[in-house]
């Protein structure tokens, strides 16, 4: 197995629900597979999966379990079985514990993070099915025109922090690495005013996108930046990236 070899251009490994509630002790589904996982390892040998992969430079998608938010379904007239349980227990709720993804296993700058999947299924109606059943990965492929959006859960009271490092550095070193920024907000409204900051990205194509931000973190300037303004620690917890097509209807195209 240690020998295994892999082409790059069509390999990928898919990280699905790494939340804490469901691999870390004390989350809400933990106890009902924690004999097993224990037993098998699987924790560490999952991390040792996902950090293999990034070593060996494959691509890493995230296929993540909807975060259960106020009056998610209150309105709803037919629930699925799987939901009503989700409403019950708020298992992966949004701005707890339990919804954020357990330490080790955060996504990083250049992986693709689907949209959130509402039911058992990481794949339909997501741009993991998307990237995948279109033949993203396939050698001499193409990607037409693309928008990123990109949404930061901050750290309690690192927003000022965040907005500083973009206004004064981030902004400048995207352009530096061809990567055009849209417009950059902060929700008007607590508790997201301190916990939500969003931006939208222009990409020429999915594999700039890709080459950009691999060239972007490897920038010395970043790094320095990076490091000088998280001395007292991680600005945000967690990174949601969405990659976008215009409708025909968008005054943005």
């Amino acid at each position: 197995m240690a020998n295994l070899k892999f082409d790059k251009e069509i390999t990928a490994l898919i990280v699905i629900d790494p939340y804490n509630d469901f691999i870390s002790e004390g989350g809400k589904i933990w106890n009902r597979l924690k004999s097993v996982a224990e037993t098998n390892n699987c924790v560490p040998n999952m991390l040792q999966v996902v950090n293999a992969a990034r070593k060996a430079g494959l691509r890493v998608f995230y296929a993540l379990h909807h975060r259960y938010r106020p009056c998610d379904y209150e309105t709803w007239k037919y629930i699925a079985p799987i939901q009503k349980a989700g409403l019950k227990s708020k298992v992966f709720e949004y701005g707890s514990w339990g919804g954020e993804i357990r330490s080790g296993f955060e996504p990083h700058s250049d992986d693709i993070v689907a949209q959130e999947h509402w039911c058992s299924s990481g794949f339909a109606n997501t741009v993991v099915k998307q990237d995948i059943g279109e033949g993203f990965m396939e050698p001499g492929t193409t990607s037409p025109h693309v928008y990123e959006l990109r949404m930061y859960q901050v750290n309690e009271g690192k927003m000022d922090a965040l907005i500083a490092r973009f206004g004064d550095h981030t902004d400048a070193i995207f352009k530096r690495h061809n990567m055009k920024s849209i417009g950059f907000w902060r929700p008007q409204d607590a508790p997201y005013s301190q916990n939500l900051f969003v931006y939208i990205l222009e990409h020429p194509s999915r594999e700039e996108a890709r080459k950009n931000w691999a060239a972007f973190q490897a920038d010395p300037e970043w790094k320095k930046v990076k490091a000088d303004s998280e001395i007292n620690g991680a600005l945000a917890k967690q990174i949601d990236s969405y990659f976008m097509d215009p409708t025909s209807f968008s005054a943005l195209k």
